[in-house]
């Protein structure tokens, strides 16, 4: 399931091979993608293809190759079991999720492990990542459909174990280590670092704010490499702030499955929603954080950049993302960006960003500026640029 620890129990069984049990290699840690496309009667729609802005064409070779691996990963003869490990897998139709364990079951018998998670602690750990995905509109409830996933799991003839996660009560408080306990794998061969995707409470109310003012970081794969860099740099800018608190998304928890749940796997969550609306997470987010203003200033000003007296944040969020639009602006290790090094293949990258950002609200003087500067890095003499900056300085003076 979603938010249940598994991008660590990803990272660290991605390169699991013992001899007996192996790690099925799909492409990438995650397989959300390989499995739901290899099945999925809508895999063209799937929202990691959408934001990245595949055609038709390119989305069906992915397909193609998803489904090969798989069945090159089953087809193993010298090895006992494969790990597959997807938590999109959760919201397929009933019919394709069935399809999905009949075709893994032509290898042999199936076990599927299934965590879940106190409904309000679900909650917020959804939106913050429905919101770093890009979201600009909040669901009305968040619900793991634990009753329906738990029902059509069992409906498989699957051998079925149910987690209740609770770092606290695994062995060394870690889920990969619970994850091997229970399917008699080999801790030792698990790999350690953990992916870091959590924010805290400021850079989440940042991105968001930054989603809802500019909707210019998706259809296009720079720009969605761009909303990356961001999200890098406000994870690092704001590491050491508060972390997300659950009361402002106890109103969005869905609690409807929690007696259910707890007659038939004896697992108990608590009803929090007494005095909560789902209006809490939208005032919550909409409030601008007191420390962001200085620390973003800050972050322009290591690239001779200056935010004008009375910038609001989000301003200089849309700053700092037009700089990482060019792949060279952004490094990693340094964790800083670099001087822009674009190209004539950033063109419609920055025009699409001009344009996008139009529906949302018009470029502000700065903004539009700053794209201005940026076009000139790649055309230094092109007449309409050039005449452009001389109308603008003229107007300055």
């Amino acid at each position: 399931m979603h938010k249940t620890g598994s991008s660590a129990i990803q990272a660290g069984l991605s390169e699991y091979d013992d001899g007996e049990t192996f790690y099925a290699p799909l492409g990438r840690p995650n397989q959300s993608a390989a499995l739901v496309t290899a099945v999925s009667a809508g895999y063209r729609d799937y929202h990691v293809w959408r934001k990245a802005g595949l055609t038709a064409a390119e989305i069906d070779t992915r397909r193609d190759q998803a489904r090969a691996d798989i069945a090159a990963a089953l087809a193993r003869r010298d090895r006992r079991r494969a790990i597959f490990s997807g938590e999109d897998v959760s919201s397929l139709p009933r019919a394709e999720f069935a399809a999905l364990v009949a075709w893994l079951a032509e290898a042999g018998p199936v076990t599927l492990l299934v965590y879940l998670r106190d409904p309000a602690d679900y909650a917020a750990s959804a939106l913050q990542q429905i919101i770093q995905g890009g979201a600009r509109h909040l669901p009305r409830r968040v619900t793991q459909r634990m009753r329906g996933v738990l029902t059509a799991a069992k409906a498989t003839g699957a051998r079925l174990i149910v987690r209740d996660y609770r770092p606290d009560s695994f062995p060394q408080a870690d889920v990969v280590a619970d994850v091997c306990a229970l399917l008699d794998l080999d801790r030792a061969r698990c790999g350690t670092e953990r992916p870091n995707t959590r924010m805290s409470a400021t850079a989440l109310r940042l991105l968001w704010q930054f989603n809802c003012g500019n909707p210019a970081f998706q259809g296009d794969p720079k720009l969605l490499r761009a909303h990356e860099r961001l999200k890098h740099i406000l994870r690092e800018t704001f590491a050491n702030a508060a972390p997300i608190p659950l009361e402002p998304f106890a109103g969005l928890a869905d609690y409807d499955d929690i007696g259910w749940l707890r007659d038939t796997h004896g697992i108990t969550y608590r009803d929090r929603s007494a005095g909560a609306t789902a209006e809490d997470a939208r005032r919550w987010l909409d409030e601008v954080p007191e420390d962001a203003t200085k620390a973003l200033a800050e972050v322009l000003a290591r690239h001779d950049l200056r935010a004008p007296d009375g910038a609001d944040p989000v301003w200089m969020l849309n700053r700092i993302y037009y700089l990482c639009l060019s792949e060279d602006h952004y490094d990693p290790k340094t964790r800083t960006l670099r001087t822009p090094r674009l190209g004539i293949d950033d063109l419609p990258a920055l025009r699409s960003a001009a344009l996008s950002h139009n529906e949302a609200r018009p470029l502000d003087r700065g903004e539009a500026r700053h794209l201005l500067d940026l076009a000139l890095r790649i055309r230094p003499n092109g007449p309409v640029l050039l005449r452009t900056r001389a109308a603008w300085d003229r107007d300055k003076g």
